[in-house]
Parts: structure tokens; C-alpha cells; sequence
């Protein structure tokens, strides 16, 4: 069946560390929620994690080639005017100028109306409402889907830092994967709160924020998948592809920011919706799906998916399905979020200070065991309680966006902007040691 595209519009404040603790907890990692863009056809590759990209009514932004261009970096965060260079309601080509700001009837960020979006060097453009952007390497069209710069030229996320919004638009599609979904686990019937209530409310944190986390959009299709893909598809082009497994009693969305800026970056990334990945095998099911959409001229995405360029990550019990998925043949390297510390394929596991009975010390070891392999561990991380540690992605998304997107470039694409965050003895990873530590082993 041809997916829906769905735009789900977020509003308000991330909800206490402490109210995270109990979803994310022993891998319960509902995460908090993070604004997503508007509601325009497509979504837009976000900006700076957990903020937003562009305003509530949704128009599309398209980051560039600098990051000072990138929408959501600048000139987005939430509830702050950005200057404006042409009348209200109108689109300003993009300026020749670092930094300069092109915008529509309101200011970037949670604005009522209209878009804005930082100028890069190139002199991206952003449009107000009908209008378009006129000059720079992904101008954009308010509403619509992104199109080329001046020349025609594609997106290419292989002059972004990694930590930066990539060049694609982000458009989310639900449900996928008809004819591969799994079976509902006893968790995920109905609104799903029945399920996780118990585990949840073991924890002690706030009832009503509690359930408001755990409960299931009525439409959410829980034995199949979101898909998280570059709004526009180019001819001729196939895009390396993510399996994604979630956390017990977690959904997708939940991930929104990390899954949003890897798709950001030119990947496709399939998510199971299932809140039990442990169960059932969805995140090589969601492969299976794939793999068949890819060969089905009636697919949207048919001939759009490199298979040779798979790649699998996932959080908590996700993490440990992850490690069952790396022994697919397919699946060439993997993420471990806060569960495992290796696997059969080059891997990057991640953990961090107060994060269960994860150790730096076994992790390390387990890097150094692997023939290819890394480790990065979290300091500094906020709250004192015992699981903190846990939550990191979710509640500083901005502190993973990178290292997890680099990793999928530098290793499924050999991409030279992001090998040197992993291999060198000046590494970017490795010159933090108070915020992380970071090591690996058989990488060159």
C-alpha cells in the first residue's frame, strides 16, 4: 500500500529529567518530546536537536552547504524573532553574506506563521508564504518540497559536518511495510497504556506526565513502521539504509530528533513501531520490508535504497536487538544505545557515567577485544539519579546527532569529513575527555 505522510506539529516544554527516568529506566525509553516542523507537505530536516526548524503553520526549509545556513541553527530557536530583510509575507533571496537572514511573514523558530531561515555562504534562500528562494547550493520553496539551487545542483551531505542539519528535507512516512509487520506485543494493544502503566508507575514519577509519554497516537500501526526518508527522492540516486529498534515501551517518535537528523543526511531510516523489538525480529523484518520495496515498480521507493549500505542501531532493549541484527548478512555496522557493548560487525557502543550497571571499564574492553570497533562514553550528565545516564540521546539529543550520523557516513560511505571524528591521534572525538571519553580499535 502507498504510506501516508504523516506531520505530526509538537508543542511544549521537554518534561522533567525525572518524569524520562521512569520511561527510559531498565530501556522504558519513551523520550521526551522535541519540536518537529510544521505542517507543510513535508517535514524539515530539524536544526540544532530539539529545536525547532521551522514555524507552527510548516513551510519547508532547506539547509546548505555552510552550517550557518542550516535551518534551526541560527536563526530557529524557539520564541525568537529573526531580523527580516524583506516586506512581511514575501521571500528575500538568499544573501551573499555569512549569516545573513532571509525571511517570510514571521521570524524562524515557534513563530505563528511564515518561515525564516539563515543564509550561508552560497546564499541559500527561504521563502515566505508562495514564495521561493531564488540562489545558493538548496534553496527551498515554503510548503513544498525542497528544490536545488541555482544550476539544479543535488544535495550533498558530503560537505556537512555530521553535526550539523543535513542537506535533505525530512519526511516521515506511516504506516510502511504492509505484508512484513510482526506480531502485536500484549504491551502495544489499544492506547498501550495498560501495558507500560505498572512498569511505568513503579518509578514513582508524576501519573498524568507518565501516561501522557507512554499512551499510543490511535493511528499508529504497531506491527509495521515509520520511515524516515529525504522529502525528495533524486533520479538516479539510492540511499544507504538504518534499521531502528526502540526501547521497551518506546516509539519512534520518541527518537524524533536523532532519527530526523540521520534521514537529514541523505539515509533511510525504517523504524519499527513495535515498543517490544526484542520480540519477533522487526528490525530484519523492516530489512525484508525494504528489500522488497526496492525491487516493486509500484513502490514509491523503488531502485531510492542502496542494500549494499545497511546499517542498524537501537536504544536499550533496542540495542540489544541490534546486536542480533549485526549477525544479518546484511547489516554491514551498528549503533548500540545503552545496550551492548559489541557486536559481530564493526560497531560504536555507546553508554555513559550513571547509566545502570553499564562500565567504561567493560566497555573498553570489549572495543579492545573487537577486531573493529569503538566506544563513546557520556560525562557530565545531568540529574543524580542512578539511570541518567540512560537518557542522553533523548535529553541531550544535541550531544549524539553527530557522532551517530558521522558513524554511519564514515563507515557505510567512507566519507572523509567524518572519519577524522573516529581515526587520528588529533581525532574530533578524542580532544573532549571532561564531556566524553572516546576509543577504538581496528579503525583506519
Amino acid at each position: 500500500m502507498t504510506p501516508t505522510n504523516r506531520n505530526q506539529i509538537v508543542s511544549g516544554s521537554v518534561p522533567a529529567l525525572t518524569i524520562l527516568s521512569v520511561l527510559l529506566t531498565s530501556g522504558c525509553s519513551d523520550a521526551a518530546p522535541s519540536p518537529t516542523a510544521g505542517s507543510g507537505s513535508q517535514v524539515v530536516g530539524q536544526g540544532t536537536a530539539g529545536v525547532p526548524a521551522a514555524g507552527r503553520t510548516g513551510t519547508n526549509v532547506a539547509g546548505s552547504s555552510t552550517p550557518s545556513s542550516s535551518a534551526g541553527v541560527t536563526a530557529t530557536t524557539a520564541g525568537r524573532a529573526a531580523p527580516t530583510t524583506g516586506a512581511a509575507g514575501t521571500a528575500v533571496a538568499g544573501s551573499t553574506s555569512p549569516g545573513a537572514t532571509a525571511a517570510g511573514a514571521n521570524a524562524a523558530g515557534a513563530g505563528d506563521s511564515g518561515t525564516g531561515a539563515t543564509a550561508g555562504d552560497s546564499g541559500s534562500a527561504a521563502g515566505g508564504s508562495n514564495a521561493s528562494g531564488t540562489g545558493g547550493d538548496s534553496a527551498a520553496t515554503a510548503g513544498a518540497t525542497a528544490a536545488a539551487g541555482s544550476g539544479g545542483a543535488s544535495p550533498n551531505p558530503g560537505v556537512v559536518e555530521p553535526d550539523q542539519p543535513g542537506p535533505y528535507e525530512v519526511q516521515l512516512d506511516q504506516p510502511v511495510g504492509e505484508g512484513f509487520g510482526v506480531p502485536i506485543a500484549s504491551s502495544d494493544v489499544g492506547d498501550g497504556v495498560a501495558g507500560c502503566k505498572t512498569f511505568a508507575e513503579s518509578f514513582g514519577s508524576d501519573p498524568m506526565a507518565t501516561m501522557d509519554l507512554i499512551k499510543l497516537p490511535p493511528d499508529l500501526r504497531m506491527d509495521l513502521y515509520s520511515l524516515y526518508r529525504p522529502a525528495v527522492l533524486e533520479e538516479g540516486k539510492k540511499y544507504p539504509l538504518i534499521t531502528w529498534g526502540n526501547g521497551t515501551c518506546a516509539k519512534p517518535e520518541g527518537y524524533r530528533t536523532l532519527l530526523r537528523h540521520v534521514a537529514s543526511h541523505g539515509f533511510f531510516v525504517v523504524a519499527a513501531n513495535s515498543r517490544q523489538v526484542g520480540q519477533n525480529s522487526p528490525m530484519t523484518k523492516a530489512l525484508d520490508w525494504a528489500t522488497a520495496a526496492n525491487k516493486d515498480p509500484m513502490s514509491p521507493y523503488y531502485g531510492k535504497i542502496d542494500l549494499d549500505k545497511i546499517g542498524a542501531m537501537g536504544h536499550s532493549q533496542g540495542g540489544a536487538a541490534t546486536v542480533s541484527a549485526a549477525r544479518d548478512s546484511r547489516v554491514k555496522t551498528v549503533i548500540l544505545w545503552n545496550g551492548g557493548s559489541s557486536a559481530t560487525k564493526p560497531f560504536l557502543a555507546v553508554s555513559g557515567d550513571r547509566d545502570g550497571a553499564n562500565s567504561l571499564p567493560g566497555y573498553k574492553r570489549a572495543t579492545g577485544n573487537a577486531p573493529k570497533g569503538a566506544y563513546l562514553w557520556y560525562h557530565m550528565i545531568p540529574g543524580d539519579g542512578p539511570y541518567d545516564g540512560h537518557l542522553t540521546l533523548m535529553v541531550e539529543p544535541e550531544r549524539v546527532v553527530g557522532p551517530a550520523t558521522a558513524w554511519f557516513r564514515f563507515i557505510l560511505q567512507d566519507d572523509p569529513i567524518s572519519k577524522p571524528w573516529f581515526v587520528g591521534a588529533d581525532c574530533k572525538l578524542c580532544k573532549t575527555p571532561d564531556s566524553f571519553e572516546f576509543g577504538q580499535n581496528g579503525l583506519e
